[in-house]
């Protein structure tokens, strides 16, 4: 079964800096973070997941020093950070861990539905970063280096000749003595040894997690519902008319005038539709007819008309609708993670042999003093610097080394894939590395994985075939960005110039169909954007 989970980074500095002083306290865990997958190698998202982490001595497969349980709920992205050391205890104790006695690997165990039947997610020997712990004793003194062999010394130079001895005085004070002769020049130095060979550099921290998002803000409250418009009150009936008496039907009363329409119903406050008003008030009904006189008896009389229905109110006013909360301030971005560890100095390389002694020269004056020439060293490198190429962006290793970006987008429209939209079958190409340093390796692979295509250019072929000659040197080895890399040339976009606000894509693949991109209007990291889809490029290179 494939793997199930993704690792971004192992042992994650956090409170592990070195101590400042004799008296820090060394914490006693291990900050770990990763992203989870199923073997589709889709997100394991929003759910309860189990871990079991082991600590080995010497080998991957060496004593068990330390092993431990925890439980943890992924995020929408199926990320997870626990601390090593603060989960529940299985055997031994991460407090006693004797981390100078040589190599400690991490065993990582998971099961994805959060019982305790675990898969296997392998074993890799800890680095530099973890062995901050050991930092606690860092003010003990370790054993003196062996002192190097003394060098050579110079020939000595010839004496010079006796200076010539005065004339005697006559008998009396003691004549002045004869002038010193100049003394001879010194021999030549011995050669210098050659210097040892510098200790190798110290791996590079990693960065620190992104800070979480920040809560999103409360929503606004609905406005209360308009009140209803109050009834129109029924109008009185009209008195019946007596029936004539056997004579001429009596006049029709006239129509009763319309009823009063009803009051209008109060606006509601940022609130619902109010509810119709009520209907208006009944008309009265017409007068009673003027007695008819009474004549021959006859058929009844028309009873009179009924009064008019009274118009309907009006419509209650339809309240304002409620403002939209205000969004929560997105999170602030998570501190830089701390730089690793110095690597050991070399040794001293061996003193040359010493220098046959010269012969006593001819007293002569003393040379003079040569110019000490200037120490050697690397060159240091700052941001903004426009360097092999293009524009440094981010620096490590004291300026040493780092990250440059080209100054100018390779391209504003482009695929993530070389297909045809709706043809081309997208594919899992692999590249899932998201920090530092991935880049490169995210672009190797895409292009293996995706080759031609249906002949169209695409992100990363468009990167890896750029270069730029400045001075007559070319410059070719360049690749799409990391999801790590972009997000750190988006903090210096100002710096290095010429983006737009628009999404660029990063070499880091977030499934079968999609990839990550950063909206360089705001920051806004998107993992679920279709492969299809065209945005911006602008490649990087490392020195």
């Amino acid at each position: 079964m494939k793997k199930i989970i993704y690792i971004i980074a192992v042992g994650l500095m956090s409170q592990l800096a070195f101590p400042t002083s004799g008296y820090a306290q060394t914490p006693n865990a291990i900050p770990y973070q990763a992203v989870a997958r199923n073997s589709s190698g889709n997100l394991i998202a929003s759910q309860n997941i189990s871990l079991r982490f082991t600590l080995h001595d010497g080998t991957a497969t060496g004593t068990t020093v330390f092993q431990e349980t925890q439980t943890v709920t992924t995020n929408v992205l199926g990320l997870f950070s626990v601390n090593i050391g603060q989960g529940t205890p299985v055997s031994g104790s991460f407090s006693t861990i004797n981390w100078a006695s040589g190599a400690k690997f991490t065993q990582v165990e998971m099961d994805a539905t959060g019982g305790t039947t675990y898969i296997d997610m392998g074993t890799q020997q800890m680095m530099s970063v973890p062995y901050a712990l050991y930092a606690a004793h860092s003010n003990d003194a370790g054993p003196a280096g062996a002192t190097g062999a003394t060098g050579a010394s110079g020939t000595d130079g010839t004496n010079g000749a006796q200076g010539i001895q005065g004339i005697a005085g006559a008998t009396g004070a003691n004549g002045t003595n004869g002038l010193i002769g100049v003394t001879g020049a010194n021999g030549i130095d011995g050669t210098n040894g050659t210097n040892g060979t510098n200790g190798p550099q110290g791996p590079i921290g990693f960065i620190g997690p992104t800070g979480p998002t920040g809560a999103n803000g409360t929503d606004g409250t609905n406005g209360t519902d308009g009140t209803n418009g109050t009834n129109g009150t029924d109008g009185t009936d009209g008195t019946m008319g007596a029936n004539g008496t056997n004579g001429t039907d009596g006049t029709m009363g006239a129509n009763g005038t319309d009823g009063t329409n009803g009051a209008d119903g109060v606006n509601g406050t940022n609130g619902l539709t109010g509810a119709t008003g009520a209907n208006g008030i009944d008309g009265t009904n017409g007068a009673q007819g003027t007695q008819g006189l009474t004549g021959a008896t006859g058929t009844n009389g028309t009873n009179g008309l009924v009064g008019a229905t009274g118009a309907q109110g009006t419509q209650g006013l339809t309240g304002a609708t409620g403002t939209n909360g205000t969004n929560g301030l997105v999170g602030a971005t998570g501190a830089q993670g701390t730089q690793g560890l110095t690597g050991a100095t070399g040794t001293n390389g061996t003193n040359g042999t010493n220098g046959t002694n010269g012969l006593v020269g001819a007293t002569g004056a003393q040379g003079t003093q040569g110019v000490t020439g200037a120490t050697g060293g690397y060159p240091v490198h700052t941001i903004g610097e426009n360097y092999m190429g293009g524009k440094v962006f981010f620096v490590y290793d004291n300026g040493q080394h780092g990250l440059i970006a080209a100054t100018a987008d390779q391209s504003t429209s482009i695929k993530w894939y070389p297909g045809t939209n709706g043809v081309a079958t997208f594919t899992n190409s692999l590249a899932w590395g998201l920090s530092v340093g991935s880049g490169s390796k995210n672009t190797a692979i895409i292009i293996a994985n995706q080759g031609l295509g249906d002949g169209t250019n695409y992100a990363a072929r468009i990167c890896n075939e750029y270069y730029v000659t400045i001075g007559g040197v070319n410059y070719g080895d360049w690749y799409l960005p990391s999801h790590a890399e972009l997000l750190l040339l988006y903090y210096q976009r100002a710096v290095v110039g010429g983006f737009t606000t628009g999404y660029y894509w990063s070499s880091s693949e977030a499934g079968n169909s999609s990839a990550y991109s950063l909206n360089f209007n705001d920051g806004t990291m998107n993992n679920y954007n279709w492969k299809g889809d065209y945005k911006y490029v602008r490649a990087i290179r490392a020195f």
